[in-house]
């Protein structure tokens, strides 16, 4: 059966963000060198959770941490330069957007609150800036989707305005161009699929709308190479669920373009994060239903190839880079939430299972906590 994004979101229970980062601790004040990903929030099906998770890479198990200051979801994950991570809005416990913002601290494997939004906003996108700074952009309120913007300042933990983007947006991609510009693709207005995209320059606080994508796009993946492009995949085009298609962005012309072939699996609500060698791993969605299927995008060929599946099917799931591979745990299956969480080694090109979440989690982002960068937020189902 093909849903509509709009109806995607009213599924049971309200997916949930969850967020992953680089972390963990021996004790509650010191942290476990062997530690790589931090899992939060989400909903179990009763209700929206602040609770906390670190897996461990050495251990390949999750210890509970602190909670979140607020329980919430549809929200976002940066990982700073000063290795503290960022979360912002989202979905409150009472299903209304939030306003407030806390930061992560490895050390404590503490929350603590940070400044506040100038509007509340869930399902937004966040990203990491050359300079430190944090863009918010769009997303959705009570009043409807937003084309608001600010920044994040982490040397005094205050959000401002910047300037607006062309169009309002929700569920789109953010991804940070090698010359700093962030590119906003796809998405959703409050009525239409969208394939308009914008980029905002730092440097003058504006945005400006570039060339459109080849076809719109809705819960896809965006992941910047390791050349200056942007691949672009799958995805909802208001017709077709689940888009095979893949597209470049080129920074330098400010156009799009079809790859040569099309994903080995056409897919919507799914992953892809940038591995070693260049290559980029697409992972889980749906294809309909949720799949265990991920595939390699390969530069050098513009094509994809298949690789080792994981060991569950699963959509909504958290994602991170983690020492030799991608952690995936949490998210949908077939047979509904899952506790189970998998490592790909990007070497062998195979799943393998570690230790079960302490919590059942949907909707997960990654934001390593070694390395400041943005988060990987899959689109939520």
């Amino acid at each position: 059966m093909i849903a509509t994004p709009r109806t995607r979101h009213l599924k049971i229970g309200f997916l949930l963000a969850a967020v992953v980062l680089f972390a963990a601790a021996i004790a509650p004040s010191k942290a476990r060198a062997g530690s790589a990903a931090l899992a939060a929030g989400g909903t179990d099906g009763s209700g929206v959770l602040s609770s906390a998770e670190t897996f461990d890479s050495i251990t390949g198990s999750f210890t509970t941490t602190g909670d979140m200051s607020d329980a919430r979801f549809l929200t976002t994950a940066t990982t700073l330069k000063n290795k503290r991570v960022l979360i912002v809005g989202g979905l409150g416990a009472a299903f209304a957007a939030l306003d407030t913002a806390e930061l992560y601290n490895p050390k404590t494997r503490k929350f603590s609150p940070t400044g506040s939004l100038a509007a509340p906003r869930d399902n937004h996108s966040a990203t990491l800036l050359k300079d430190g700074m944090v863009l918010i952009a769009g997303g959705r309120n009570g009043g409807g989707v937003l084309d608001s913007a600010e920044v994040y300042d982490p040397k005094t933990g205050h959000f401002s305005s910047t300037g607006s983007m062309t169009t309002p947006r929700t569920e789109h991609t953010a991804t940070l161009l090698d010359d700093g510009r962030v590119l906003i693709a796809g998405g959703f207005d409050g009525a239409t699929i969208l394939k308009s995209a914008e980029v905002y320059s730092p440097k003058s606080g504006t945005f400006k709308a570039v060339g459109d994508m080849m076809t719109p796009r809705d819960f896809f993946a965006a992941s910047r190479l390791a050349s200056q492009f942007v691949l672009l995949t799958g995805g909802h085009n208001g017709t077709t669920a689940h888009i095979g298609s893949a597209e470049i962005f080129d920074p330098q012309t400010n156009t799009f373009r079809k790859t040569t072939g099309d994903m080995v699996v056409a897919r919507d609500f799914h992953a892809s994060i940038l591995i070693h060698g260049g290559k980029v791993l697409i992972v889980g969605g749906e294809a309909p239903g949720a799949t265990a299927s991920a595939e390699l995008y390969v530069p050098k060929t513009d094509s994809f190839v298949a690789t080792g599946s994981m060991t569950t099917a699963r959509d909504d799931f958290l994602i991170a880079p983690v020492p030799g591979g991608v952690l995936v745990g949490g998210g949908f299956s077939t047979m509904g939430r899952v506790l189970s969480a998998e490592i790909y080694n990007t070497k062998t090109g195979k799943f393998s299972a570690v230790g079960d979440m302490k919590a059942q989690r949907s909707c997960g982002v990654a934001a390593p906590l070694k390395s400041a960068m943005s988060a990987i937020a899959p689109a939520c189902d």
